[in-house]
């Protein structure tokens, strides 16, 4: 637990790196040692291109708790997928238009950008509403509608339901690209 000194000085500088009275209240919704150094956070999300990490805090605050590795590693990962898919924005842009990004699991990424490359998908807001969508559903979907549009299938996906030994039949399923298969199997087999 921390003491009541080192709270103060905590909103001491929360207050200073400019977030409101009402976003400190908020913070305390979390664990408050996850944000223990605001102003080296927002100093580094700076360096890393992000234009307004205040902002970015606020909305979803867990970015305090991140390490600053993880944080690189989307940025160099997501930066390489919209060069490779060749889409007019940052890494550091998509970030902030899609605050799932922050939270995705690794593994989760590397399938959805491998569904772009391999199924020609190259619109990224398709792509980040497949972040959302459950992985499971989106790869059976996919495998069971592999001349399907990868906008279709992520609207398929959705309103699937089924939950009990997909996983199975992903690792088993030979019209998903081996790549993609080999990229869930990492995370989840």
């Amino acid at each position: 637990m921390l003491s009541q000194h080192e709270l103060s000085n905590r909103e001491s500088a929360l207050r200073s790196a400019g977030f409101s009275e009402q976003n400190i209240i908020n913070f305390y919704d979390m664990s408050p040692t996850l944000w223990s150094d605001p102003d080296g956070k927002i100093a580094f999300l700076k360096e890393q291109g992000f234009a307004n990490p205040v902002k970015m805090i606020t909305s979803l605050p867990a970015i305090l708790g991140l390490a600053d590795d993880n944080i690189s590693y989307r940025i160099r990962f997501l930066g390489r997928m919209c060069k490779r898919l060749d889409v007019p924005i940052t890494a550091q842009e998509l970030m902030q238009k899609n605050t799932s990004l922050w939270s995705t699991k690794r593994e989760k990424l590397h399938c959805i950008i491998r569904i772009g490359m391999y199924y020609e998908c190259s619109k990224v807001n398709t792509l980040m509403s497949a972040v959302v969508c459950n992985l499971e559903r989106l790869l059976i979907t996919l495998a069971e509608h592999p001349e399907e549009t990868v906008k279709v299938i992520v609207g398929l996906a959705k309103k699937d339901k089924r939950s009990n030994g997909l996983k199975d039949l992903i690792i088993k399923s030979k019209t998903l690209h081996p790549k993609i298969t080999s990229s869930y199997r990492k995370g989840y087999g």
